[in-house]
């Protein structure tokens, strides 16, 4: 295993949120970056970032460039690895988005810094998937080939204005201190990974007061398929009748769904829960696949006009 050394690498790696790599190719690629990115640079690894409405956006590592924020995302393939503009394939299985979903979150760190401070306003926020190993067989297409990267080439490219800044935008220098100081009052620690039934947590999405909503992995899946997994949390404080309620809701949105697997046979349209099982708590997980598509409610709500 490659450690990273805190103290002496060329660029600094700044954790006092408490971030630590969560895996072996988040490692591989923080010890890397801070082994090769000059001493300018700052690598900010494993944070999370709390938004509205409970929305939590979790970055496998930020890195401050004199001229630029970029969020990076760490993938660590063996396989066949497709990126296209509008598909990721990975071992010919399709896999939600990575560049997507790392834009919106350089979108919405972008809207947090400039928030929290006047003088980052113009700061150029942009992302970028670092693969942590070279998969057997890589395929980019040219429309997002500005957005991946593999671990052997992505120092020089974060330290390369010229790849890592769209022709139209000007240059500025990145005030570093300011960025930084947006993320000690803004910036967490991820959270740790959990386990629920035979599911291992990797990411988390969403905690509100009914629960949380985490990207997760099947531990039998070699592959680790991402699902959704949410937890709805069952109060304590509640009697046990209102307990047994609560779990009975929560439940209500599976049971809706295989009864209309019953009765016609599927609904193909709809992307709804999987399984299904209570915690030793006495919460409620709900698995279903990461996709998009028609939910249950829509479907009601359609049925219902």
């Amino acid at each position: 295993m490659e450690s990273i050394n805190y103290l002496s690498p060329v660029a600094r790696v700044w954790n006092e949120h408490g971030g630590e790599p969560v895996n072996e190719g988040e490692r591989r690629v923080v010890a890397r970056l801070a082994k090769e990115l000059p001493d300018e640079f700052v690598i900010i690894p494993s944070i999370q970032i709390p938004y509205r409405f409970g929305d939590v956006q979790e970055m496998d590592a930020i890195v401050l460039t004199p001229f630029a924020v970029v969020v990076v995302e760490i993938k660590d393939y063996s396989g066949r690895v497709v990126f296209e503009e509008q598909r990721h394939i990975v071992n010919n299985e399709e896999r939600p988005n990575p560049i997507r979903r790392n834009g919106i979150r350089a979108r919405q760190l972008k809207g947090k810094l400039r928030d929290a401070s006047g003088g980052l306003e113009w700061a150029w926020v942009t992302d970028q998937v670092v693969l942590a190993r070279e998969p057997k067989e890589l395929l980019i297409d040219e429309a997002v080939v500005s957005k991946v990267t593999t671990l052997g080439q992505a120092a020089r490219r974060l330290a390369d204005p010229q790849e890592m800044l769209p022709p139209h935008v000007r240059r500025q220098p990145l005030d570093v201190d300011a960025v930084l100081q947006a993320l000690r009052i803004h910036g967490q620690q991820r959270e740790r990974t959990e386990t629920y039934g035979g599911y291992t947590t990797t990411a988390l999405i969403e905690r509100t007061d009914e629960g949380r909503l985490y990207e997760a992995y099947e531990q039998l899946d070699v592959e680790r398929k991402p699902v959704l997994l949410r937890v709805h949390v069952i109060d304590r404080f509640l009697s046990p009748d209102e307990q047994e309620t609560a779990r009975n809701r929560a439940m209500k949105g599976y049971e809706a769904l295989h009864h209309l697997r019953d009765k016609v046979g599927g609904v193909p349209q709809v992307v709804g829960p999987t399984a299904r099982f209570p915690t030793e708590a006495g919460d409620i997980v709900i698995i279903s696949p990461l996709d998009t598509g028609t939910s249950l409610a829509d479907l009601a709500d359609t049925r219902a006009q």
